[in-house]
């Protein structure tokens, strides 16, 4: 089912926002089993790439933070084939938090705009 902005069907724009982030928040909520492991995941990549690369731990963790969110500013970077094998899976464990967001963002949506699962 397409909608477009004339049909009558199309929520009015503070009303849906709101009923959008209810219903996402609640989503969220919901994945917290899966995301909550990986954040614990990226933590204790972080501790263990702390020990590996014999940086301090808030770097470390830093570091593991902002490799699992794709953004790597450079700044600190593994040496050891063990610390280039932790980042990778760093990276990864990052790549599905996004796609549990994004699903649970397009449920949300869905939800939303009053859709059914087959439509």
């Amino acid at each position: 089912m397409k909608l477009n902005r004339n049909d009558s069907k199309w929520p009015s724009g503070l009303k849906f926002t709101a009923s959008f982030v209810r219903i996402f928040l609640r989503f969220l909520g919901l994945t917290f089993p899966a995301w909550g492991a990986i954040l614990i995941a990226v933590v204790l990549l972080g501790l263990l790439f702390s020990a590996i690369e014999q940086h301090s731990m808030f770097d470390s963790l830093y570091f593991m933070f902002i490799t699992s969110m794709t953004i790597g500013y450079g700044d600190i970077t593994p040496v050891t084939p063990s610390g280039k094998i932790l980042s990778v899976v760093g990276g990864i464990l990052g790549i599905l938090t996004t796609g549990i967001v994004v699903a649970v963002a397009l449920q949300a949506l869905k939800t939303s705009l009053g859709l059914k699962q087959s439509d």
